[in-house]
C-alpha cells in the first residue's frame, strides 16, 4: 500500500513540475497592445487596463488591480508586459481589473 502512495506521489510531483509555467517579461512599445489584439481581447472581457510603475503594482492589487501575462502555452512561459522606451527610472507593467470592480 505505502509503497503505491509513493509511486503516485512521484508521479504527481512529476505531473506538477510538468505543468508549471517558466516566467519571462515581454517589452513591448506603445503600438502593441493595439496591433498584437491583446487590448480588445481584455476589454472584450469587460477588463480596464493601465500602465503602472513596477514597484507601485503590489500596492495596486488592493484596488484589484493585476500584472497582466500572456500565456504562451507550446513553450510553457508567461510573459510578463512591460513597456520599452518609458521615461523615468522604473520600468512600467500592463495591468488590468475586471470592471465590476467599480460598482
Amino acid at each position: 500500500m505505502f509503497e503505491m502512495l509513493g509511486f503516485l506521489y512521484g508521479l504527481a510531483k512529476e505531473l506538477a513540475k510538468f505543468s508549471e509555467f517558466k516566467e519571462e517579461t515581454k517589452f513591448v512599445d506603445h503600438d502593441w497592445l493595439a496591433k498584437s489584439g491583446f487590448k480588445d481581447l481584455l476589454k472584450g472581457e469587460d477588463y480596464e487596463l493601465r500602465w503602472s510603475q513596477t514597484r507601485k503594482a503590489p500596492s495596486r492589487e488592493f484596488d484589484g488591480w493585476e500584472v497582466v501575462y500572456e500565456i504562451d502555452k507550446t513553450n510553457r512561459v508567461r510573459n510578463r508586459i512591460e513597456l520599452t522606451g518609458s521615461s523615468g527610472n522604473d520600468s512600467l507593467v500592463l495591468i488590468a481589473r475586471h470592471r465590476e470592480h467599480d460598482t
